[in-house]
């Protein structure tokens, strides 16, 4: 058996690499940087997109381009599953990175067998206080989301529309686009994924969006491995993340999910007002 977990990396920092983890160079065709990592940038590749796709030319490289693996899974330099017997029930738990450097990253037993009878690993769900629709629709482009579903409904086959729906107009997904599947389970999920990616793109102008705007792609991904997920029926298993501390304040990402946490609270707040 053969498993790889991609580690989508863009810049020099402390990462996971053994035998099941494969540090990747996600956008390498645009850097000016040599991580000394296997890049997406070689072979049949959208590395170039990388802007707009993010961790997804990772995704299109391996899918192209890694052979003979069974089980093919992604995660982040910053983000890696907790497959560790330690229970906490958040969705994610912040760890520095001296505590980082002192875990050990291997792949359970019980994970092989759950994948080897056909499971699914995703990240624990996170709960909006509004639909996910309107969570877009708040942090995005509301166009944008609009034309995602327009072109799921002319293209797709109808259990991907009422998927949609179930997803979208609900509260939680499972985020970050992390996930482990079987080899076959992933080819469907990539031929499915960017072929409907790129009638999107073709229909969206995204030429004077910001840098953190631009990254329409990833943040579609991230609501449609969950759309898969559902229109498909697959069998899965949730696991919490941990999540590396950013000291980088100026980091988008970094910013906007301090901008999130904190109007989710107000929200909060507000409802519980409303209640009493």
């Amino acid at each position: 058996m053969k498993l790889k977990l991609l580690v989508c990396c863009h810049k020099e920092d402390t990462k996971v690499e053994n035998e099941y983890y494969l540090p990747i160079h996600v956008g390498k065709s645009n850097s000016e940087k040599d991580l000394n990592i296997i890049g997406d940038d070689s072979g049949d590749n959208i590395s170039f997109k990388n802007a707009s796709y993010c961790e997804l030319t990772g995704m299109y490289w391996a899918w192209k381009n890694l052979k003979n693996t069974d089980y093919i899974g992604l995660c982040h330099y910053r983000r890696y599953f907790d497959f560790s017997k330690t229970p906490f029930s958040l969705p994610s738990k912040t760890i520095n990175g001296n505590t980082f450097s002192k875990l050990e990253f291997g792949i359970p037993q019980n994970i092989i067998e759950d994948l080897q009878n056909g499971k699914v690993i995703l990240t624990r769900k996170k709960s909006s206080k509004l639909s996910l629709y309107a969570d877009y629709c708040l942090w995005h482009n509301s166009e944008d989301i609009r034309i995602l579903e327009d072109i799921i409904n002319e293209y797709c086959d109808e259990k991907y529309s009422v998927a949609y729906r179930t997803i979208m107009y609900g509260n939680e997904f499972s985020p970050y686009n992390m996930f482990l599947m079987s080899w076959k389970e992933y080819d469907t999920y990539c031929e499915w994924l960017f072929s409907l990616l790129n009638k999107v793109e073709t229909s969206i102008n995204i030429s004077n969006y910001n840098s953190y705007q631009s990254r329409i792609f990833g943040f579609m991904a991230e609501r449609l491995l969950n759309i898969y997920v559902e229109a498909n029926r697959l069998d899965v298993k949730e696991y919490p993340v941990l999540f590396i501390s950013n000291e980088n304040s100026e980091d988008p990402s970094y910013i906007m999910h301090t901008i999130k946490n904190q109007y989710n609270k107000v929200i909060s707040k507000l409802l519980n007002l409303k209640r009493a």
